[in-house]
């Protein structure tokens, strides 16, 4: 097994982010994104 954190991790970050584009760009209309700011 590999531990990956669930927020302190290049790959997560950077999956997160994408995430956040790709629902932009699909939902352009959208005025609030709200997201959590901590791990775990």
């Amino acid at each position: 097994m590999t531990l990956i954190p669930p927020y302190d991790h290049a790959h997560v970050m950077a999956g997160q982010g994408t995430a956040a584009l790709e629902l932009l760009q699909d939902v352009p209309q959208l005025d609030t994104l709200i997201v959590a700011g901590a791990g775990g």
